[in-house]
């Protein structure tokens, strides 16, 4: 497999991507700084009537003619988004993806709230 991850926030359409991981199969990691690190805006006052504010994580196997996708999550931000900004501190998240309802393995996801 040549994995790559999508991400967005879920009330969002467009996407921020990785470049696949060439052929890292089942246990890829993103390791190039500029491949794998994304600055996402969250605009309090503008989404304040948000029920919940939802990352969505998605990974697909890059293929020649059609990518196949690999599996989808989701990370619910509200208490991330709920502490006090400015930590330099990075925290692993786990998100578990799905396909078909079934369990497809799992993403860690660092992320700190500046």
């Amino acid at each position: 497999m040549d994995p790559y991850v999508r991400v967005r926030y879920k009330h969002v359409k467009s996407w921020v991507s990785t470049k696949y991981a060439k052929d890292q199969h089942k246990y890829p990691a993103w390791t190039e700084k500029d491949n794998n690190t994304f600055t996402l805006a969250f605009d309090h006052q503008k989404n304040a009537g948000m029920a919940k504010p939802i990352l969505v994580v998605d990974c697909w196997d890059n293929n020649t003619l059609i990518d196949d996708v690999i599996g989808e999550g989701q990370l619910d931000l509200t208490r991330i988004l709920s502490s006090q900004p400015g930590s330099a501190t990075w925290r692993e998240y786990k998100v578990d993806l799905l396909y078909k309802g079934r369990s497809a393995g799992d993403i860690y996801v660092d992320m700190k709230y500046v």
